[in-house]
């Protein structure tokens, strides 16, 4: 060469624009096994490990020739042999043509020798003089360095010379020597022009052509290539520009692809050294960095000097929130929010508004993030949102990949730690699994979706492989705690894309494989981790019969692995989410549909092996899937869903019929035994009802009733009623755990929370302090623990009996000729007293638990199980008197609980009630049990909204201000309660249970003073059931029709009657009553005066109807009309006697006009009758200008020619819907109080005005002693003790309650303990001031002055003045008494005299007096005299 020529063929330093990461990443190359240029060394003795020590353990006999000596040679020989046979095999392992030969080749030891030996010298004081050795310089053309593109370009040509040797051969021989000898070199090229934005594209292609074509690639030219990708990314995280993303992804994409060919790369190694470089979260995906704290965003103004704004970010901040505080800030108007996006500042990148902020910026001291706010179009916004979304998940795929690659080459000592750090990190990686599973729903649409699609698919399925690889080399004595997070990322996988083939095949193998691999957890808990989402999936896809027979194939090969504890499991993983509903457009993507899932196990049933997807093939197990459980290993790989799947159901229950297990299972078997049932008919009615096949259905019936039987009799734990603990909840310091005993194979999935004992002794203390709200919750989770296994049993046998007793009847036809076909039982006796002491637990709990008073168990109970009883056997009685006693009880206290009557309980106890009918229709004799009585008269108290109260409430206040009550139960419930009541007046008969009794006191309580009240709730909705069911029409008897007109009579003009003294027993009769109830809301008024000369009392009453009276009598002649024809003709006179004396009511007047109307268009014999008295009546002379329009009205409709007759069904049909509009009109309207004003004396037989008299017979009463010494000042204040009523009086009627106040002053003559008191009033007031004051002390008389007692009457006006006047007293308001007056009523049988007639005025004046007076006041509404 020329002078100079070297120095030209120096290779100029590198123009590369980014630095390496320090220290490199990591090994260059594998130093040369057995390198045959070095030279060859004996193998020394004491290098060789003789394992002495093992052969000094054995027991080896030694033979008299074999000398120690001897045996020493050996050992050294085997060692010797072994020592070579590892070299030998290594020397066969390495690839000794991607070593660097020629470098390694020239290596001379002298050289490094001499190096050695000057830095051991350099410390010598007497330096010797050295002579430098001449090293070779390095000789590379640069010029030939800019063909290296050509080159690898020239791989792909296919031309040959003379010799049949091809470019592409000749080039991928140079591209070898090179990329072997001196990579780097080599790859200058590209390394110089890769930041070079318009020839990265190409450049990376070529790279990645050059790795891919080279396989294995030499282990330095990848070690090289890899640090220098990784320093291109470091390059682009500092300095990030526009087009950033996508360099680093094309980086990425190559990155993986080397790291199989590297050696030494470590997981620890990889994050420290990128965690100094600060570019860890750009190329790990364990990479755990701090978020931004701040964020400053700028405005549209920005340019011309506008002010960003800056927002706070914490972990769970989405970019979404930061762009509408932004919009706000920048005060953006509302048609243009649309339009505005956040975007970058440096790159310009459009951010995804459902992305989280802390997985792009970081956290960098005394640096924000900055973002801009930029006005686009919504296609621009698309488009770009788009390439966000493809780059980013581009990104991703290539670090899962590189992390895949690494964990999948190491070499198999490391294994265990890198797994082991790559579940350290995710599990500290506050994005996982969320990242694994993040997609972009909406956006696969239009230009670039399904290429977006198709790059999510692929993020998803390398995310599978790594969880697969992952699992695949854990140890399958793992800590189980965290395992269901990685697990999540196969379910998300599955959710999303099952339709996917490859990422479906993944996914099955994956769970397969685990399934083996963790055999421990899977025994045991691990299976509730996985069925919930293959199931939902299942359900959700059953058109796609791909996807389908891919689930049953797993769930046949679990079954085959792990037989009854996968079976439970996956019932218990379920049993919350099953949807028993069989409708296909009622869609709950969150539940199973038990008929789906019952499919899946008859498809277990089948035995294949078909395995179109070759799942099996990705499953690293040997082939065929056998038990792993030791103890399942001989067993059939057969599966019958009777059989197995209900009978190991079963087996839980009796284990612990009260855990949590046991309530799954039986949902369970409620969810499977319908299609069950169904399945078996369906079966046999496909072979055409054949006798083997009715032969085979009669022996799973056999089967199953037998199942069905052995369940109930090992539920004994739940027949006991709620213990103490239960219903005082003292402690929550067992909060969270279970209640009850638990099947000890079965635990919940893991949860987050740290045992008990963990916690720390502080902390302990605090949860041991009991919070009101957390007590109550422990009790409500106490009640459903008790409420929910009892409830699903009873439903589960409901629904077994209702399909069970019609196919076995069927199955009975049938097999009537088959031989040995014995149809079983559906249940026998001891399991129906079972049955009815389990519904016995829930009635006890139900007036305290809402949820058990309208579980659904116990309507089914009634409904189902009770009817089909067979209560005829003496030794059943029993149990149906305590069941119907209880019921009692519960019923009596559910009533007596307003705020249970106010919430939705109306149509469980409907569903009772109508139990009760069923039963009763069945068994009529039952009947005359006690307790259906009491049932009955409760349910219609309640039925008319009566309060149910016995003790410390005023009749009046029983009372509601309206006319009916505001809020009664809904129709179904009535409707349930008049059936009852009418089969226990045909069952009990007039004598014990009439229509008299009904509507009296007894029957419907206070209620039954209101006639409204009595014709709306029970007598015209009674009636009208009869055109419906004729059978109930001869319930009604004419006895009962005279006592309802005679009522409806008495309400508008009651007769003229002596008063007698009260008997001894009180006759309370239907008529009587309803005489009263009109009574107490006449306008009568009085006052009694009683002075030392004696007593005067007045009454003068005058007879005011309400309007809502009328309304009703009307519309109850109207259904007597139509539904009691031939009975009530016998009656006419009477009906048109009440129709006249109704006509002369002013109130009554629009319904007498619709009256009219009805009498016009009915076909009734009776209009003809009542048509002519009423044209009487209207000829009269009117008494004003109102009554003189009215009375033209009906004249006109009477004069009319022509009258269309309209058909008797269509007029019931209008009477009922008359009948709601009447209730629901009355239930808001007031009730009209009492006129105050004083009538004068009127005639004695007019329709409107009549006065009560004393019947004869009567013995007058006593008059009361004038002396009653009673001192203000003592009595007022201290008025606290109650008087219970005598023992006459309270003996008859307990529903009118009340109290009395008396003084301490006024010694009590007669004390009787009596369960239930009687309000007092009028007379009976009198009567017990009188008792009590007749022994009152001479001492008493003589010192304290004489007071007088006066009788004072409120009126509407004065009562709500009462709270004044009463506190100036110093006693409670309270609300007056209406007087229950059974005793002084004249019976109807009675003849009147009407020769004594007492029309009286109270003319005593009301006193005005002070306080400080003796005066003892007594005030009162209504008085009796």
């Amino acid at each position: 060469m020329e002078d100079g020529a070297q120095a030209s063929f120096k290779v100029p330093p590198p123009g590369i624009d980014f630095t390496l990461p320090s220290p490199p990443i990591g090994q260059t190359q594998l130093p040369v096994v057995d390198p045959p240029w070095m030279p060859h060394l004996k193998t020394k003795i004491e290098e060789l490990s003789l394992k002495e020590e093992e052969h000094a353990t054995s027991q080896t006999i030694m033979t008299m020739t074999r000398t120690r000596r001897k045996q020493k040679q050996e050992m050294v020989k085997r060692a010797v042999r072994e020592a070579e046979e590892r070299q030998c095999e290594q020397r066969q392992l390495f690839r000794l043509r991607s070593a660097s030969i020629v470098s390694c080749a020239a290596y001379e030891p002298a050289l490094f020798h001499h190096q050695q030996e000057t830095t051991e010298e350099s410390e010598n004081v007497h330096q010797h003089t050295r002579h430098v050795m001449p090293v070779a310089q390095t000789l590379f053309p640069s010029a030939l360095l800019s063909v290296v593109p050509q080159i690898i370009e020239l791989l792909d040509d296919p031309q040959v010379d003379n010799n049949g040797v091809s470019v592409g051969d000749v080039a991928k021989k140079v591209i070898w020597t090179c990329i072997v000898e001196e990579p780097q070199l080599f790859l200058r090229h590209f390394l110089e022009k890769l930041t070079n934005r318009d020839r990265q594209e190409v450049l990376m292609s070529q790279l990645r052509k050059l790795v891919l074509r080279f396989h294995p690639l030499p282990s330095q030219a990848a070690h090289s290539l890899l640090n220098y990708l990784f320093g291109f990314v470091m390059h682009y995280v500092r300095a990030q520009c526009e087009g950033s993303e996508k360099a680093i992804g094309m980086a990425l994409s190559i990155c993986w692809l080397l790291s199989p060919n590297i050696h030494g790369l470590y997981f620890k190694d990889l994050k420290q050294t990128l965690k100094k470089e600060q570019c860890d979260q750009a190329l790990m995906i364990t990479a755990n960095v701090p978020s931004a704290k701040k964020i400053i965003v700028h405005g549209l103004d920005s340019g011309s000097g506008g002010i960003p704004s800056q927002f706070p970010v914490h972990e769970d901040t989405q970019f979404h929130q930061i762009l509408s505080d932004s919009l706000e800030f920048f005060n953006i108007e509302e048609d243009d929010l649309n339009s505005f996006y956040l975007t970058d500042t440096k790159t310009g990148v459009i951010h995804l508004p459902a992305a989280y902020v802390r997985d792009y910026y970081f956290f960098h001291r005394s640096f924000y993030p900055q973002l801009t706010l930029v006005r686009l179009t919504p296609e621009v916004a698309e488009k770009r949102m788009k390439d966000t979304a493809f780059h980013q998940r581009f990104i991703e795929c290539g670090k899962v990949l590189l992390t895949h690659n690494i964990l999948k080459y190491s070499p198999q000592h490391v294994i265990a730690q890198r797994v082991f750090f790559l579940h350290d990190e995710f599990t500290h990686l506050p994005s996982f699994p969320r990242k694994s599973l993040e997609t972009c729903f909406g956006m696969y649409f239009g230009p670039g979706g399904e290429q977006l699609k198709a790059m999510e698919s692929m993020h998803k399925f390398v995310w599978a492989k790594l969880m697969s690889d992952m699992f695949e080399k854990m140890e399958n004595a793992f800590m189980f705690a965290d395992l269901h997070l990685f697990i999540n990322v196969i379910n998300g996988i599955m959710i999303m894309h099952c339709e996917d083939v490859l990422i479906l095949r993944r996914c099955a193998a994956t769970y397969i494989s685990i399934s083996i691999h963790f055999n421990t957890l899977f025994a045991s808990q691990g299976f509730f981790l996985i069925m919930p989402t293959l199931l939902r999936c299942y359900s959700q896809r059953q058109t796609n019969k791909v996807f389908c027979g891919v689930v049953e194939f797993i769930c046949r090969q679990f079954y085959t692995l792990h037989r009854k504890p996968f079976l439970l499991q996956m019932c218990g993983a379920i049993a919350n989410i099953i949807d028993n509903s069989s409708n296909d457009f009622e869609i709950n993507p969150m539940r199973v549909k038990a008929k789906y899932w019952f499919n899946l196990i008859k498809k277990m049933e089948e035995i294949t092996d078909e395995d179109p997807l070759d799942i099996l093939g990705l499953v690293p197990y040997e082939k065929p899937l056998k038990a792993l459980d030791l103890c399942y290993r001989d067993d059939p790989n057969t599966f019958c869903a009777l059989t197995d799947a209900m009978a190991s159901c079963i087996c839980v229950c009796a284990f612990a019929p009260e855990s949590k297990r046991s309530h799954h299972m039986l949902l369970i078997m409620q969810a499977m035994l319908p299609h069950m049932m169904k399945r078996l008919e369906e079966e046999t009615l496909a072979s055409g009802n054949s006798p083997s096949a009715v032969k085979h259905e009669i022996s799973q019936w056999i089967t199953m009733a037998v199942e069905m039987k052995a369940l109930i009799n090992s539920c004994e734990q739940l027949v006991r009623g709620p213990t103490r603990a239960f219903d005082l909840v003292n402690s929550v310091s067992e909060r969270g755990k279970s209640f009850v005993a638990d099947s000890p194979q079965f635990f919940d999935p893991p949860t987050t929370n740290d045992d008990e004992n963990s916690r720390p002794y502080h902390l302990k203390e605090k949860r041991s302090t009991a919070v009101a709200w957390e007590a109550a919750e422990v009790e409500e989770q106490q009640k459903e623990a008790y409420r929910r296994p009892r409830d699903t049993l009873l439903q589960l046998i409901a629904v077994y009996i209702e399909t069970a007793s019609v196919r076995l009847k069927e199955l009975t036809k049938l097999g009537a000729n088959l031989e040995h076909a014995k149809i079983p039982d559906v249940l026998d006796h001891k399991c129906y007293v079972k049955l009815g002491e389990i519904a016995l637990a829930l009635l006890k709990v139900a007036p305290y638990d809402l949820a058990t008073t309208t579980c659904h168990g116990l309507q089914k109970y009634f409904q189902t199980i009770l009817p089909v009883t067979d209560w005829s056997i003496e030794s059943n009685r029993s149990a149906l008197n305590i069941i119907l006693r209880r019921l009692d009880k519960t019923m009596s206290k559910i009533a007596k609980r307003q705020s249970f009557r106010k919430r939705a309980i109306w149509i469980a106890l409907s569903s009772w009630v109508v139990g009760i009918c069923d039963t009763l229709n069945a068994f009529p004799y039952i009947a005359h049990l006690h307790p259906l009585k009491t049932i009955t008269q409760l349910c219609l108290r309640m039925m008319v909204g009566d309060p149910c109260t016995e003790d410390g409430t005023s009749s009046t206040a029983l009372h509601p201000t309206t006319v009916l009550h505001p809020t009664p139960p809904p129709q179904v419930f009535a409707n349930s309660v008049l059936k009852l009541t009418t089969i226990m007046m045909q069952a009990l008969g007039q004598f014990a249970f009439s229509l008299d009794f009904v509507t009296s006191p007894e029957g419907m309580g206070v209620s039954s003073e209101r006639l409204e009240a009595v014709l709306c709730h029970v007598l015209i909705p009674l009636f009208l059931r009869i055109p419906n069911n004729p059978k109930e029409q001869s319930i009604i008897q004419s006895k009962d029709l005279t006592q309802c007109l005679t009522v409806m009579q008495n309400a508008i003009s009651p007769p003229l009657v002596k008063q007698p003294a009260p008997p001894l027993i009180s006759t309370s009769t239907l008529t009587t009553t309803f005489i009263r109830g009109a009574q107490d809301v006449t306008g009568r008024q009085g006052s009694v005066s009683v002075t030392d000369r004696g007593h005067s009392a007045t009454v003068s009453t005058h007879r005011i109807v309400r309007e809502s009276i009328c309304q009703s009598i009307y519309l109850g002649l109207k259904v007597l009309m139509l539904t009691f024809g031939k009975l009530l003709a016998p009656m006419w006179p009477r009906v048109a006697r009440i129709v006249k004396d109704l006509l002369a009511k002013k109130p009554g007047a629009q319904s007498a006009l619709a009256f009219v109307d009805f009498l016009l268009h009915s076909n009734l014999p009776i209009a003809l009758f009542i048509l002519p008295m009423i044209q009487n009546k209207m000829k009269q002379k009117p008494g004003s200008e109102q009554e003189a329009a009215w009375q033209v009205e009906i004249l006109e409709k009477l004069d009319a020619r022509s009258h269309n007759i309209i058909p008797m069904s269509i007029l019931i049909v209008k009477c009922n819907q008359e009948l709601q509009q009447l209730r629901e009109e009355l239930a808001m309207k007031p009730i009209e109080m009492a006129r105050s004003y004083t009538p004068t004396m009127a005639d004695p037989h007019s329709d409107s005005s009549a006065a009560s008299t004393a019947p004869r017979g009567g013995t007058s009463r006593q008059s009361i002693d004038r002396r009653t010494s009673v001192h203000a000042k003592k009595v007022l204040p201290t008025m606290k003790e109650d008087i219970p009523e005598d023992v006459e009086d309270s003996d008859e009627v307990g529903e009118s309650s009340g109290r009395i106040i008396k003084s301490p002053s006024i010694p009590l003559n007669k004390t009787q303990q009596s369960s239930r008191t009687r309000s007092v009033s009028g007379f009976g007031m009198w009567r017990s001031v009188r008792r009590k004051s007749r022994h009152v002390s001479s001492a008493e008389e003589s010192s304290e002055e004489r007071g007088s007692v006066e009788l004072h009457d409120i009126g509407a006006g004065a009562a709500g003045a009462a709270p004044g006047h009463h506190s100036a007293l110093h006693e409670p308001h309270r609300t007056p008494n209406r007087r229950s007056t059974e005793a002084l009523v004249l019976p109807l049988h009675e003849s009147i005299d009407t020769n004594r007639h007492r029309f009286v005025s109270f003319s005593t004046p009301k006193k005005s007096h002070e306080v400080s007076e003796d005066v003892f006041q007594i005030t009162e509404q209504h008085q009796l005299v």
